[in-house]
């Protein structure tokens, strides 16, 4: 599903239809730029610029930044007839976002100057940013729960998962999460994550939050592993029945000179 010289695959659509993902070669261009593309393999679509962070329940938006510019912003791209749109515009850098189940709310991870990482709440209505955790913690863009009253966060300082109420609150330690995995989001069941080990190419693991019980899920091995040196992201519908991801493949070529005096 590649398109030119460095697609890196940012979100996959609930139905398990269009995969999302940021140009960030040259054929991207100096800002990048954000590409869907339905994975029957039909030509990609380009939204706009900048990198890709995810695609709303609905389909018909994609949050986008431009980390060329600082602070980075969230702006709204339409997957169809509209125009973008900035929904922030304040002095946090905002480096990584998702979406409420509701489509009406988002969660970003963002730091305010001379400060560390931590989740905000953005209504895209406008109003100010709400800080969902203290300081320290960053997530990927599918960490809110089915019913988006909780979303997890992994805390920098020595990679623990927690769990947080969306609402507020202490949060929890994720029983069973290793912390050199990444939990990368919830499965449709609201009871159970999926958790990747890169270190390990493409392994899948599924937790079961109420017993702490850790299952291999789907070992994922690309058809041609030659020069393979790793997988991720990895994005997988929450039913389980589709997923797509990157690759890195750093391949050599091999010569023999005949003739030499």
């Amino acid at each position: 599903l590649s398109w030119f010289d460095w697609s890196l695959v940012q979100d996959l659509s609930s139905d398990g239809k269009w995969a999302l993902f940021t140009e960030g070669g040259e054929g991207g261009g100096p800002s990048y730029s954000v590409y869907m593309r339905d994975l029957d393999g039909s030509p990609a679509v380009k939204l706009g610029d900048g990198g890709a962070m995810a695609i709303s329940p609905d389909g018909k938006w994609v949050l986008s930044g431009d980390p060329h510019k600082l602070p980075e912003q969230i702006v709204l791209l339409p997957t169809g007839a509209g125009e973008p749109r900035q929904i922030t515009n304040d002095s946090i850098n905002h480096s990584r976002a998702g979406w409420f189940p509701d489509g009406k709310r988002i969660f970003f991870v963002g730091n305010e100057p001379g400060h560390g990482p931590r989740l905000y709440e953005q209504d895209l209505n406008g109003g100010s940013p709400r800080a969902i955790t203290p300081e320290g913690f960053g997530t990927v863009a599918d960490a809110v729960s089915p019913d988006g009253k909780l979303i997890y966060a992994r805390r920098v300082s020595d990679g623990k998962w927690m769990m947080f109420s969306a609402n507020g609150g202490e949060p929890k330690p994720i029983a069973g999460a290793d912390p050199k995995l990444v939990i990368i989001q919830w499965a449709s069941d609201g009871k159970s994550l999926y958790l990747a080990d890169y270190e390990k190419t493409g392994t899948v693991y599924r937790l079961n939050l109420a017993t702490a019980k850790q299952e291999l899920w789907k070992e994922i091995v690309p058809s041609d592993p030659s020069g393979v040196g790793g997988i991720g992201p990895i994005h997988i519908t929450p039913d389980g029945k589709s997923y797509v991801y990157s690759l890195y493949r750093n391949l050599c070529a091999l010569y023999l000179v005949k003739g030499l005096k």
